[in-house]
């Protein structure tokens, strides 16, 4: 079993993954998903906060350049450079990145191109 049973088990995790991004992504207000060249992208108000490749298990998340530089920096296992890191793309391995840890990078992307009334609004809701 060895090898494929471990390639089965990644991918499944790989899946998961990609699942879990998406329904915290389209479970933020207003969120809607649309395609993005061959990846998925989750937008409010027609801005892309988020990209998902389910090829590779990587999700990009638009966050402030200072937040990039820091999420890089103290956890290069997680997060890494996508080549728009001058507008705060970050890329996010998804097989390394906690549940919760995911759910507060989707968020602060989402914040950060929201309308300012639906950040209130949910904000005001939590």
């Amino acid at each position: 079993m060895g090898h494929a049973g471990t390639q089965g088990r990644e991918a499944g995790a790989a899946v998961s993954s990609a699942i879990r991004a998406r329904q915290l992504a389209l479970g933020l207000p207003e969120a809607v998903e649309k395609p993005h060249f061959h990846k998925a992208s989750f937008r409010v108000s027609n801005r892309i906060f988020a990209t998902l490749d389910e090829q590779k298990n990587v999700l990009v998340v638009k966050l402030k350049p200072a937040d990039h530089a820091s999420s890089i920096e103290s956890q290069p296992e997680i997060f890494h450079s996508v080549g728009w890191e001058h507008q705060g793309w970050t890329g996010i391995h998804l097989a390394q990145i906690s549940s919760a840890q995911l759910q507060a990078m989707i968020v602060l992307a989402w914040k950060n191109v929201a309308p300012k009334r639906a950040v209130r609004a949910y904000e005001e809701n939590l």
